[in-house]
């Protein structure tokens, strides 16, 4: 009983917190690992304790909020379905005497007199290529036609992902491998007094860092690339193998 009333307000104040900082990060992608380790860290509980705990945690929250976001087509997966659509506007010319046809600009303005006839032709704009058809903004006299996608190799298939699928897949692999070397590095320095202090210390520059940056780069857009989502990835992995967080402050960030 003793046991039980000692330790039932923690175990409360623990649900109240996970649940808090787990919506928080479903809906921002961000919040659970980084802000839950160091509260679990401060209450008093064991590094070794809290990440292992933290992961296992997040991945059945996190499969949960990924289901959810694709129904509710937050997220594109699968394949992509590429469409052309040819677009037909009707645009006012000039017929010349001699039967040439001309357009109105300030170029052929002195070609163009009383004797010319004006007239309305119709004419085909370049194609246009467009990956989701909730995309497609169709106007009274578009065609569309759907291309269909060579999947013949491998590369071809990874290439004809959606980028969402591409960017899940990259971060997932690359995430996975590092998290598990930063895990492996965890166990084995677990009782290491001086490797402790030194995650709590990194913990919390990480944390620092990360909200000094969004501050400073709010305003910045950097091209998007596979090779950067990569490395996000390896960085991300192997913070969250060795503290439990930092995976999605520094890829969401």
């Amino acid at each position: 009983m003793d046991f039980l009333t000692i330790f039932t307000p923690i175990l409360i104040v623990i649900i109240v917190l996970a649940f808090v900082f787990e919506l928080m990060d479903a809906s921002l992608g961000i919040g659970f690992g980084t802000a839950f380790t160091p509260i679990l860290l401060i209450i008093g509980y064991k590094v070794s304790i809290v990440v292992p705990s933290i992961l296992a945690s997040e991945l059945v929250a996190g499969l949960v909020a990924m289901i959810f976001h694709a129904l509710l087509k937050n997220v594109r997966l699968g394949n992509k379905r590429v469409y052309r659509r040819r677009r037909r506007r009707k645009t006012k010319v000039y017929s010349l005497p001699n039967g040439e046809i001309v357009k109105a600009s300030s170029n052929n303005k002195q070609i163009i007199d009383e004797s010319a006839k004006e007239i309305e032709i119709e004419e085909e704009e370049e194609e246009i290529i467009i990956e989701d058809e909730n995309d497609i903004v169709i106007d009274e006299h578009d065609e569309i036609e759907e291309i269909k996608l060579e999947n013949g190799s491998i590369f071809d298939r990874f290439r004809n992902l959606t980028t969402d699928t591409k960017v899940i897949l990259i971060l997932s692999v690359i995430g996975i491998l590092t998290s598990a070397l930063a895990a492996i590095i965890n166990v084995v320095f677990a009782e290491n007094i001086y490797f402790n202090l030194s995650v709590k210390v990194y913990i919390g520059i990480m944390v620092f860092s990360m909200g000094i940056l969004i501050l400073a780069l709010r305003n910045t857009k950097i091209k998007f690339s596979l090779k950067r989502i990569a490395a996000l990835g390896a960085m991300g992995g192997f913070n969250k193998g060795i503290s439990g967080g930092g995976y999605r402050p520094v890829t969401v960030a």
